[in-house]
């Protein structure tokens, strides 16, 4: 006989096998539903696809009628050119009836072949008629004007002037052809160029033994640097050779062979090292206190290749050589400070500064913007550099031409100002005027562009959008004084006689060779900004160095007086 709890745990187990047969049932359901949804949305996904390519195929259709309209609108614009070019040649072309009259016009032959004259020989005066009458026969080769004395600038050393009764004794019979009651003279101009000439001073030295005992010889050593053979002048063009006009040692060696002076590349090297350290004793420090003491400093760096000696083996780095460069005094100094181009270099030449600097971004300048660290420092920053990005990604994206005309605009103020010639407070005033809306305009437009996703995916834009975004507050710090300028580009050109030279001499030897370099680069280009010749310039500084309570500050370039 069957238990009845059997029939219940049959019943209970019936009972879940039927609940769990509902569940599979409403997943089943549920699976088919799906099943049914997304073939549904499939029909409809290939629907849109089949509708996006007939409207991508009518886009190309028009994509392709608008080329050929662009084609036929050139050729038009071409045709357009090139008949107002025609209109314009026919619109100022002299008529017939113009030419007739300016070619039977009088003229004034004698002051026509006056001014055509050449000097050449194989034109030839001929005075046949009388003086009252001032006709001469005309000669129809084209001629130059001839340069005449009195308006000729004198760029020579010397001129001489030779008048007519020095060479020409004039014949029985014969006079001088008259022009309103003088003498009618032309010119002839020659240039005679005297070639350097050495002269070799030996000194016979003897000793004297004076009276008290002691000897004493006939002369002290003459050489006014050390034992270095070469007298002031010399020392002068040797080094306007090299760092004005960027001869290499070689060529300044093979020069001096011509002229008859034989000295080895090591030892002229040493000859013209020694020149400098006595020059850099006594100016260096009066000269970087002098450009430090301004309240105005342009700054750059640039890269050379210094020659490093490491382990008895030489090899050649890549180092960097700073400007600063005191635009007010017309001063430029050259930094060599190991080589480094790290924030504590020019940190530490800005020590004690108070007053504005102009930079470009590179981030070592960026300490500068702390005003709680530096508060009497005010760093502008350079829109050349900023706009010279935009440039870059004008070729990408067409936005960036937008932003380069707006700077453009602040270059122009600019430039009105230097044409009327305005001071500092005058300039500060048409800045705020002119400048300040240009500015606001530019700031407006890259907020706009740093939120466009589309110009922001273009790698050149958003690195001159983020640049300019990110100097922002130096740029616009030049509105705050007259005498800052808009860009850095004054200091940048600083730089030239560095890399022409290091174009031609292709590295500087040592680092003592460039600490000489860099100072011998400062009063070139000093004396450079300062309309100072450079040879006459080293001949008094070396000329000086023998002389006794010399006021050296006043053999700077800014104060020297030539």
């Amino acid at each position: 006989m069957i238990d009845e709890r059997i029939i219940e745990l049959y019943r209970s187990q019936l009972a879940a096998a039927n609940e769990e047969k509902r569940m599979l049932y409403a997943q089943v359901k549920a699976l088919t539903e799906e099943v049914s949804m997304l073939r549904q949305s499939m029909d409809q996904s290939k629907q849109a696809i089949d509708d996006l390519l007939a409207e991508i195929k009518s886009l190309c259709k028009k994509l392709e009628e608008k080329d050929n309209r662009i084609a036929d609108l050139e050729q038009q614009l071409y045709d357009a050119h090139e008949q107002a070019k025609l209109g314009k040649k026919k619109r100022f072309v002299r008529s017939s009836e113009q030419s007739k009259l300016l070619n039977n016009r009088d003229k004034d032959v004698r002051a026509e072949e006056k001014s055509d004259y050449d000097g050449s020989s194989n034109t030839q005066l001929q005075d046949n008629q009388e003086e009252d009458s001032h006709q001469e026969q005309q000669d129809t080769s084209p001629k130059e004007a001839a340069p005449r004395t009195s308006k000729t600038p004198n760029h020579a050393d010397e001129t001489i002037t030779h008048k007519v009764d020095e060479y020409y004794e004039l014949p029985t019979g014969a006079r001088f052809m008259k022009r309103n009651g003088e003498i009618d003279l032309c010119y002839y101009t020659v240039f005679e160029y005297q070639p350097a000439k050495i002269i070799k001073h030996v000194y016979e030295v003897a000793r004297v033994q004076l009276a008290d005992g002691t000897f004493k010889p006939t002369m002290e050593c003459p050489n006014i640097v050390g034992r270095c053979p070469f007298s002031a002048r010399m020392f002068a063009e040797m080094l306007s050779w090299k760092y004005v006009y960027n001869l290499s040692v070689n060529k300044i060696r093979r020069r001096l062979a011509s002229l008859g002076v034989f000295l080895s590349r090591s030892s002229l090297n040493r000859y013209l090292h020694m020149g400098i350290r006595a020059i850099r004793e006594k100016l260096e420090e009066l000269f970087r206190n002098e450009v430090k003491d301004t309240d105005y400093l342009m700054i750059d760096e640039t890269c050379a290749l210094i020659g490093m000696v490491k382990n008895e083996q030489k090899s050649f780095k890549k180092k960097y050589i700073w400007a600063f460069y005191a635009h007010l005094k017309k001063m430029v100094y050259y930094l060599y400070e190991s080589g480094s181009r790290a924030r504590k270099v020019v940190t530490d030449f800005l020590d004690a500064f108070c007053g504005y600097i102009s930079s470009d971004g590179y981030v070592a300048y960026s300490v500068f913007d702390d005003a709680e660290k530096y508060p009497e420092i005010i760093r502008c920053g350079c829109w050349t550099h900023a706009r010279r990005l935009f440039v870059e990604a004008l070729d990408s994206c067409s936005e960036a031409r937008t932003i380069i005309n707006d700077v453009a605009d602040l270059f122009k103020v600019e430039a009105e100002c230097a044409k009327k010639e305005l001071d500092a407070q005058e300039r500060k005033t048409e800045r705020e005027n002119r400048s300040v809306p240009i500015m606001t305009r530019i700031y407006c437009r890259i907020k706009s562009l740093s939120k466009d996703t589309a110009t922001m995916a273009n790698s050149l834009m958003k690195k001159a959008v983020t640049y300019m975004l990110n100097q922002w507050e130096s740029l616009r710090n030049f509105i705050l004084d007259g005498r800052v300028q808009l860009s850095n580009n004054l200091c940048e050109q600083r730089m030239k006689p560095i890399k022409l030279n290091l174009k031609v001499c292709q590295n500087i030897g040592s680092e003592t060779a460039a600490e000489n370099a860099s100072f011998m680069f400062s009063l070139m280009e000093s004396c450079k900004l300062n309309k100072l010749k450079e040879e006459p310039y080293m001949e008094n500084l070396f000329n000086t160095l023998g002389m006794e309570q010399v006021d050296w500050k006043q053999n700077l370039p800014c104060f020297y007086k030539q």
